[in-house]
């Protein structure tokens, strides 16, 4: 794991190595691209959401399963469709390809419409039992408070503070390496996840970020 070996170089061997290494190899990554499992009516799902604010992809992903058998992983990204091609070039990803192949909502405007994701949260919610839906507070506190009040989701906000989010990325590190994960080779996931960074405090916290040169 290329995470662990940057901590072990340091620590073990006094060789020093960049900050931020990548978070896991892509091998391993694809190594868990079995199809997830169908969902079925009133599967129990656990959700989580990250709103973009304006050229950045917001992102949905839900999960079914448990720590013994696995988790299958299912995604939904949100792109503004104003600026598309210009947004391909710059991030030199085909968007609007995978868009086709419906794992992108490109919503009206020049602006990530929240009205769609809301529309794919309580889809969720009506045809499964949608247990939580966790989410980072910044950009997404109206949305969410609508979410709660109106539709009756279970939402609850994560911190991505060093501290709050070690061991469930342990934990992510953990379900990936033991091929305990199935999203299907999703296309966008697999390119968030050669851009995902680890990041290490002095006293070994972790937590994952973007790969900020690209």
């Amino acid at each position: 794991n290329p995470a662990l070996f940057a901590n072990f170089k340091r620590l073990r061997l006094n060789i020093i190595t960049a900050a931020d290494s990548a978070f896991v190899a892509l091998e391993r990554w694809d190594a868990c691209a079995s199809p997830p499992a169908e969902l079925e009516a009133g599967d129990p799902i656990f959700a989580g959401l990250d709103l973009s604010t304006v050229d950045d992809l917001s992102a949905l992903v839900w999960i079914k399963g448990d720590v013994h058998e696995g988790f299958d992983v299912y995604a939904q990204f949100f792109l503004p469709m104003e600026g598309i091609e210009e947004l391909e070039v710059r991030h030199q990803v085909p968007y609007r390809e995978w868009a086709k192949a419906g794992l992108i909502t490109l919503t009206p405007g020049n602006v990530v419409d929240y009205r769609w994701i809301r529309k794919r949260i309580q889809e969720l919610a009506a045809g499964y039992d949608l247990r939580k839906l966790f989410v980072d507070r910044h950009q997404a506190l109206d949305l969410c408070l609508t979410l709660r009040d109106e539709d009756g989701v279970a939402v609850e906000f994560f911190s991505q503070a060093m501290q709050s989010v070690t061991v469930p990325t342990r934990e992510l590190l953990r379900l990936i390496l033991s091929e305990r994960l199935r999203h299907g080779a999703n296309a966008v996931l697999r390119w968030n996840t050669s851009n995902a960074v680890a990041v290490r405090d002095s006293n070994g916290n972790l937590k994952i970020d973007k790969n900020r040169p690209r």
